[in-house]
């Protein structure tokens, strides 16, 4: 096989393998879906590691199920793991590589308002965010590297009741996750500089509280828009998976981070794939819907007939093709969209 290109399995019509590289697309983002146990993990697997073995580029994966820990480890990589008294993850941390600090402030003041509206459960008020961008102000100006525990600090000794109430439930994660904020650090970071090698990071999110899903998916996002700021100016491109996308889209907070590093990051040099086990739950977010209509490459596993029918409006596909998935696929068995080849529909087999 060519390492130019990325092979992703055989045409069952015709028993050809398939050939494509999303890095020549102009969109090169990619969508896989199917029902659960139809392939979805495995077909991601098996384009990670061509990525590592063909080319120098990057792979951040978000582990909603535990199906990457394996492959992460065989290639030395590195896993987050937010119960490990060894993870520290500042989300106020200011890497040294920074050109503009403005723009970076002018995130990280939106990242950490975000923050604070998921330990809070509920939107903030106008007035609310603007108390919150001064105290953030008022923390880069005392503090030459603030940390995510100056803020909380700030926050408890503020006047204002409604900024200690921000502050008394961000106190609930400070409390249960000292070690991951007492290190004015960032572990992926420091990865990423200090050791060039490591090319793969995965987010260990399935063993985590499913109550603080939320909060430990927004510190993951503030990381990957770090890291690929940092990768743009580094000229090397980003791989990124999320899976499990339902958990993002059902919070409004997550669902506008990840658009961020979505639109933006595909200029940047990011490839993003996001696996969802039911296209049906897609569309029923407008975010979903974008992302849907925006995927040059769609895998599409087994599906419901609520998600076929979906798919065969959207990419027009005829009904002799979606025959094959209404009889009935086996396990990695599904169809390929590929835009950049003339809107192709093949039938394959991994």
């Amino acid at each position: 096989m060519k390492k130019d290109i990325f092979y992703y399995g055989m045409n069952i019509h015709t028993g050809k393998p398939i050939y494509y590289d999303r890095r020549q697309s102009a969109y090169s983002n990619s969508l896989i879906t199917g029902t659960s146990g139809t392939g979805k993990s495995t077909f991601a697997i098996k384009e990670i590691e061509q990525i590592l073995q063909n080319t120098e580029d990057d792979v951040i994966i978000l582990d909603m199920n535990g199906d990457y820990e394996e492959l992460v480890k065989k290639n030395n990589g590195t896993i987050i793991d937010f119960l490990s008294p060894n993870t520290h993850m500042d989300p106020l941390y200011t890497p040294n590589y920074i050109n503009n600090n403005l723009e970076h402030e002018v995130y990280t003041f939106d990242d950490i308002i975000g923050l604070c509206c998921i330990a809070m459960d509920q939107e903030l008020g106008s007035i609310e965010i603007k108390s919150i961008y001064n105290i953030l102000k008022k923390l880069y100006k005392n503090f030459e590297n603030p940390s995510f525990q100056n803020f909380y600090e700030m926050l408890i000794a503020e006047t204002d009741h409604n900024m200690r109430n921000v502050g008394l439930h961000l106190k609930y994660y400070v409390d249960m996750m000292p070690y991951l904020f007492e290190i004015q650090t960032n572990k992926v970071l420091d990865d990423i500089i200090y050791n060039p090698k490591k090319r793969i990071i995965a987010y260990k999110l399935y063993n985590t509280p499913s109550c603080n899903a939320s909060f430990y998916i927004m510190l993951c996002l503030i990381d990957i828009w770090q890291k690929i700021t940092y990768k743009k100016n580094q000229q090397k491109r980003t791989w990124i998976y999320f899976d499990n996308i339902y958990l993002i889209l059902q919070n409004n907070v997550l669902s506008d981070t990840f658009a961020k590093i979505y639109k933006r990051g595909r200029k940047w040099g990011c490839i993003s794939t996001c696996v969802i086990d039911d296209i049906e739950k897609l569309c029923n977010f407008q975010l979903g819907r974008i992302i849907l209509c925006n995927t040059s490459f769609l895998i599409s596993f087994n599906q419901r007939a609520a998600g076929r029918d979906i798919i065969q409006q959207l990419f027009n596909i005829n009904d002799q093709v979606m025959s094959c998935m209404q009889k009935g696929l086996g396990v990695g068995e599904g169809l390929q969209y590929i835009h950049d080849k003339n809107d192709e529909i093949i039938v394959f087999r991994q």
